[in-house]
C-alpha cells in the first residue's frame, strides 16, 4: 500500500495501468531481494539451502517479514515511514521506473493485442530434472517462435518471451 500512496504522489497523472506496472516491478521478488542484500539482510538470515542464499529468494521474503514485524509492532504510520525512507528512498530510483521494465510476458501480450495477433504460451513441467525445471514455448498465430526454460514457470515464461520480443518486436508487422 505505502509503495502505490508514493507512486500516486510521484505521478498523479499516470494511468491505472502504469501504476499498477512500476508498483509490480517495485515489489518484484527479484526488487526486493535486490534491496534486502543491499540492506545486508542476508548476513542476519540461516537457512539451509542447495544455492548461494543471495540467489534464493529467502532474502527477498526475510524483507517482507522484516516489514511485517515492524507493521505489528509499530503500526502502519511508522511502517510507512520506514518504506518511504529507509527502502524507496535509498534503493529506488523513481525517477527512472522505465528500467524496472522487465515484464516481458505482459510486454509481449500487450504488443499482440494492439497486433491483434493470437498468443500462447505452452509451459511444461520437465520430468528427468531434480530440482522443478519448466520449458515454456511461445506460439504467435499458432507459429511456434522460441523457448525459455526456468526454475519456475514465471521465470520459464518470462525467458520465452523476452527472446521473442528481442527477435521479432522489430519486424513486428512485417
Amino acid at each position: 500500500m505505502t509503495v502505490t500512496n508514493v507512486l500516486f504522489k510521484k505521478f498523479p497523472s499516470a494511468g491505472e495501468g502504469t501504476m499498477t506496472k512500476y508498483r509490480s516491478r517495485i515489489v518484484s521478488r527479484k526488487k526486493l531481494r535486490s534491496i534486502a542484500l543491499k540492506m545486508k539482510l542476508n548476513k542476519l538470515v540461516i537457512a539451509k539451502v542447495q544455492r548461494p542464499l543471495e540467489e534464493t529468494s529467502i532474502i527477498g521474503n526475510a524483507l517482507e517479514a522484516l516489514l511485517g514485524a515492524i507493521y505489528i509492532t509499530k503500526g502502519y504510520r511508522f511502517t510507512e515511514k520506514f518504506i518511504e525512507n529507509k527502502i524507496i528512498s535509498p534503493y529506488i530510483d523513481l525517477n527512472k521506473p522505465e528500467k524496472l521494465d522487465e515484464d516481458y510476458k505482459s510486454r509481449l501480450i500487450e504488443q499482440c493485442q494492439a497486433e491483434q495477433k493470437r498468443l500462447d504460451f505452452i509451459t511444461e513441467q520437465q520430468k528427468e530434472e531434480i530440482q522443478p525445471s519448466f520449458r515454456c514455448t511461445v506460439r504467435i498465430d499458432n507459429e511456434e517462435l522460441a523457448s525459455g526454460t526456468g526454475k519456475s514457470k514465471k521465470k520459464a515464461e518470462q525467458k520465452a518471451a523476452r527472446k521473442v520480443l528481442e527477435y521479432y518486436s522489430r519486424n513486428w508487422s512485417a
